[in-house]
């Protein structure tokens, strides 16, 4: 099964309504998908969730003296319909609420009859207000081809897309970072080529100056990533002998050990706009993107095994 065709049947797994043998792809897939446990996980958080409020909203229930007078005069003399059925309706969307069962036993009198109602109408309206919270929706949407409705669009000036250089600049030379962290010297994505050369990553405190003899004096800083959401703990910077350009770009396509899965936030520099961050080695799985500045990777965080930036 592919993450689409899990994502579309979460519900009724959760429920309990799919086939024995969907159920059994089900679970193989869900074995293979970091990605896909996770949103399993999510919708069965809020699962509990909106039943636990029920359960309380439903128990507290209680119509005033009022409205007790104003529907036993309607009712007086109508027939009173068979509702039999509703404990084990109700029992079923608010499990334990004893008062709720209560109400159909010995018989359906006139003010029993509104608190059925009652309880009816709050589930209903409850069920009404949680149904955006209940199952979070997944919308799969088809791109945009040429000649399409949405495929022209207005011409925007190379200085408002360019991030990396607006939004963090140019930077040449070492970054005078003292934190304990790790350096990689990056060659550029040759042509016909999918990843970047790399150095042996240098890991140390204080100021590095250097990667196996070549100094950074003349390299230019191309990303960093952090181990936490929004720039905190410094991981690694990556420096690249050229600037990021329509045809200069950088990427690693397996990370090493003590970098793998670890990536929570990046930050791309010197003409770098964009930041393309993989689940799994060789840019394959899950993925996301986003620009120069990127202070979560969402599903993703904890979760990176190759990266690519680009112009």
């Amino acid at each position: 099964m592919k993450c689409q065709e899990v994502s579309e049947l979460l519900v009724a797994y959760l429920d309990g309504e799919v086939t024995p043998s969907e159920r059994t792809l089900i679970q193989a897939h869900l074995a293979e998908c970091n990605f896909c446990r996770k949103e399993l996980t999510a919708l069965s958080a809020t699962q509990r969730c909106v039943s636990q409020s029920l359960q309380v909203k439903t128990a507290q229930a209680a119509p005033s003296p009022q409205a007790w007078s104003r529907l036993q005069a309607r009712l007086a003399g109508e027939a009173r319909p068979s509702l039999s059925w509703l404990p084990t309706w109700l029992q079923r969307l608010a499990p334990g609420v004893g008062r709720t069962t209560q109400i159909f036993q010995g018989g359906l009198t006139m003010k029993k009859g509104f608190a059925a109602l009652a309880a009816i109408a709050l589930v209903v309206v409850l069920t009404a207000g949680a149904a955006r919270y209940w199952y979070p929706q997944v919308v799969f949407l088809e791109p945009i081809r040429p000649g399409e409705e949405g495929w022209a669009v207005d011409w925007v000036e190379p200085s408002a897309v360019n991030q990396g250089d607006a939004v963090n600049g140019i930077v040449r030379g070492p970054s005078g970072e003292t934190d304990y962290r790790c350096v990689v010297l990056l060659e550029p994505i040759q042509p016909g080529e999918q990843f970047s050369k790399a150095s042996e990553p240098v890991c140390s405190r204080g100021p590095i100056d250097s990667i196996n003899g070549v100094s950074l004096d003349s390299s230019y800083l191309i990303a960093r990533f952090y181990d936490d959401t929004w720039y905190r703990n410094l991981l690694v910077e990556y420096y690249g002998s050229s600037a990021c350009s329509p045809t200069i770009s950088y990427g690693i396509p397996d990370l090493p050990d003590n970098l793998d899965n670890k990536f929570a936030s990046g930050r791309a520099y010197s003409n770098c706009d964009h930041i393309h961050v993989y689940d799994h080695n060789n840019y394959g799985g899950p993925s996301y993107s986003c620009g120069a500045n990127c202070p979560t990777f969402y599903a993703l965080n904890d979760e990176v095994s190759s990266w690519r930036t680009t112009d």
